[in-house]
Order: C-alpha cells, then sequence, then structure tokens
C-alpha cells in the first residue's frame, strides 16, 4: 500500500498542487506539513487553535486544510482570501 508521500515522489514531476483536508492538526504542529515533501510549499490552516484548547481537545477531531504548491509555481500563486 502506498502513503501519500510514496505518489508524490513517484510522480513529483507531474503534481501542481496537492490539496489536503481534515488533517486534524492543531496550530502548534502545522509546520510538520512544511517539511513534509521536498519541493512543495505549504499553505494552510489548523484544525484546532492552542490557545482556545484550555487544555486537551475533547470529542472527534474535525478540520483542518492545507495545499501544497510546487515551488517551480510558487511566483504564480496569490492568495486572495484567508480566515480562520
Amino acid at each position: 500500500m502506498q502513503t501519500l508521500l510514496d505518489i508524490v515522489n513517484d510522480y513529483a514531476e507531474t503534481i501542481d498542487c496537492i490539496f489536503i483536508q481534515e488533517h486534524w492538526l492543531i496550530d502548534a504542529v502545522l509546520n510538520r506539513l512544511d517539511n513534509f515533501i521536498d519541493g512543495y510549499h505549504c499553505f494552510s490552516t489548523a484544525a484546532y487553535y492552542s490557545n482556545n484548547l484550555g487544555g486537551f481537545p475533547v470529542g472527534r477531531p474535525s478540520g483542518g486544510l492545507a495545499i501544497l504548491v510546487n515551488n517551480e509555481l510558487l511566483h504564480l500563486t496569490t492568495i486572495i482570501g484567508s480566515s480562520d
């Protein structure tokens, strides 16, 4: 069974953008996505914000969005809106 990282490494020449939803990461560990795949820049939002947790999250986590853009296309990339 291939992981996302295996697939991207196999097809890195042809993949421009990778969209990841429901990653369940809190803001304190979003930097893990920045270094997830070499050659891609990550734009992301957290599923939870550590300053709003008041301790440990309760219940089933949900949310989080990440867009990884091939570094060769960053000069064509513009963020037109973002909110948390």
